[in-house]
This record gives structure tokens, C-alpha cells and sequence, in this order.
């Protein structure tokens, strides 16, 4: 090949990649980092990043998402208005890749002459966001535990029980049952119907684009006959199925992490699951102590 010739190639590969660089990359700031986390809880925590309340930050909101997979958020500092798609990417069985691509909707065609010489206020803001996600992510992780306990699975027996049906965010799942419990309790020791085992929930909807849940939240009881009236509290024998179990330790509003590592860990064995989570819970979250210590069992249902 002649000088010419590689001179030539030379160029058009430049030019190519400036063409890419300034007129086809759709971010002008890239960030990466790793986590043990599963891609469910990583997405759980991007999509909490709505209620940061950095200085500086007008006002931030969702633009897209894709359930555990990304989320575009738009970010408003005074004149500047930012985009920020977080990517999560399962690497293995122990890490998840997170990116942030960032751009400045404004000033993108300038933000590509300077970020390569100059960390300027936009590269600055998303590196310490970024870092506030990573770092969100590891002290969250001391605040819980979630265990698998055993490939095989294992069978959930039917039960009978009285219930109410709740819907709320996911993230006010726990406070949602404080809030009902009494109700329940109220009208049980009232009638004095004897309870038979842990309260446990059985979610019934979940709508993992707008994180709303619709759940009832039961008690088991002995079966009677009749049952005094009451407008709010329902009845039915629940059905039995078999299920992937997680033991999770920790306050259970969060709970859901364990839901997510039961689906992480099925979608990885090419197993079908019905994302219908069942808990039952067997401390009382009244009477305090180490929430490390609180138990619930998570059951995810599996097809067969």
C-alpha cells in the first residue's frame, strides 16, 4: 500500500470517528462502574434518584424506563438541563455493570470539545452523582441480607386466612401494612378468631414500570362457619404452589430486594416464574430490636 494510500485511509477514519463523536454519539460523558447487586435492586435504587435533593439541582424527573434493564432521568440546574440514561447490565452471577451516559440537551456539540481537556461543572456533576449512586448502593447493602436458600424447590401449602387488599408504591409497601395491620387485628381479637400462624402477604399485581403493587396482606386463622359482617375484611383459602424460597433479614419495606435476587437468580437457571411474591413474616416489627435479625420468608412461584 502506498503512502498516498495510507494517508488516505488515515484520514477517513478520523473524520469518521468525528463524525461519530460529534454528530452521532448521543452523550457527551460516559461513566462505569460494578456492583454485587442485583439488576432489580440497582434499578429500585436509580429509580429513588427522583427524590435527590442536591444543591444546586432545580428539579429532576423520569423520561423513560425499562424495568430493571434502564432509566433516562432529566435533570434541571438553573439554565442547564441535563440527561442521564442509567444502563444495568448483568456481567455474572456476583456483579452488575452500571452506565450513566450524560448530556447536556443545551450544549452537547460544545460539551464534546471540552470534556475530553477540561472536567468542567457538567462533568463534575455527574461524576458526583454517579459516586452517590455507587455509594447509596453499598451502605444500603449493610441494611439487609438475602439469602437463597436451596436450588430445589420447595412447596407453599394452601392456607386460610382473612385478608385485606392494599395498593400502594412498592417503596411504602412496609408502611402500607403498619397502616393496616391494626385493622385486621382490631376486628380478629375483637371476634376473638384465633390466628394460626405468621401474617404474610401475597402480591397480586406488579407493575414494574410504575413500581405500584396490588397485594393482600393476611392472617391465617381457624376456619369457621360464619363469620361476623365486615365491609373490609375478606376471606379465602390461598393457593398452594411451588416456589423458589430466600430467606431475607432486615425491616421489611425491603423486602422487594429479595424478590429481585429470586428473579436474577431463576432468569439465569432459564427458569419461569410468575412474578407474584409471597412473604411471611416472622418477627414483629413492633417489638424493635436488630431488624437484622427480623426474618421473612420469600417465596417466588415457579412454572412448571
Amino acid at each position: 500500500m502506498s503512502r498516498k494510500s495510507v494517508l488516505l485511509l488515515l484520514t477517513t477514519l478520523i473524520i469518521l470517528v468525528l463524525c461519530w463523536y460529534f454528530f452521532i454519539k448521543d452523550y457527551n460523558y460516559k461513566i462505569t462502574f460494578q456492583t454485587p447487586h442485583a439488576p432489580g435492586t440497582v434499578y429500585s435504587a436509580i429509580h429513588e434518584v427522583s427524590q435527590w435533593k442536591e444543591e444546586g439541582l432545580d428539579s429532576i424527573y423520569i423520561r423513560s424506563k425499562t424495568p430493571f434493564k434502564s432509566i433516562t432521568h432529566r435533570l434541571h440546574y438553573g439554565d442547564s438541563l441535563f440527561q442521564v440514561e442509567w444502563q444495568i447490565d448483568r456481567i455474572d452471577d456476583s456483579l452488575t455493570r452500571v452506565t450513566a451516559l450524560a448530556k447536556d440537551l443545551k450544549n452537547s456539540f460544545k460539551q464534546n470539545l471540552f470534556v475530553p481537556f477540561k472536567k468542567n461543572a457538567f462533568v463534575t456533576r455527574n461524576i458526583r452523582n454517579a459516586e452517590s449512586l455507587m455509594n447509596g448502593l453499598y451502605v444500603h447493602a449493610g441494611k439487609y441480607k438475602v439469602r437463597i436458600e436451596s436450588t430445589e424447590l420447595v412447596d407453599v401449602p394452601s392456607q386460610f386466612c382473612a385478608y385485606i387488599t392494599i395498593e400502594s408504591d412498592i417503596f411504602e409497601k412496609g408502611k402500607s401494612m403498619i397502616s393496616n395491620v391494626g385493622l385486621i387485628m382490631n376486628y380478629l381479637k375483637g371476634n376473638e378468631i384465633e390466628i394460626t400462624g405468621d401474617p404474610f402477604l401475597i402480591v397480586q399485581d406488579w407493575d414494574q414500570a410504575s413500581t405500584r403493587i396490588k397485594y393482600d396482606f393476611c392472617f391465617p386463622i381457624k376456619k369457621l362457619n360464619n363469620f361476623p359482617e365486615t365491609e373490609v375484611i375478606k376471606f379465602k383459602n390461598t393457593d398452594g404452589f411451588k416456589a423458589l424460597k430466600a430467606i431475607f433479614n432486615g425491616n421489611y419495606r425491603l423486602s422487594d430486594r429479595a424478590w429481585y435476587e429470586l428473579i436474577d437468580f431463576a432468569e439465569s437457571r432459564g427458569m419461569r416464574v410468575r412474578q407474584r411474591p409471597f412473604e411471611i413474616y416472622r418477627n414483629d416489627p413492633h417489638e424493635g430490636g436488630d431488624e437484622l435479625k427480623w426474618i421473612a420468608e420469600v417465596y417466588l412461584p415457579v412454572e412448571e
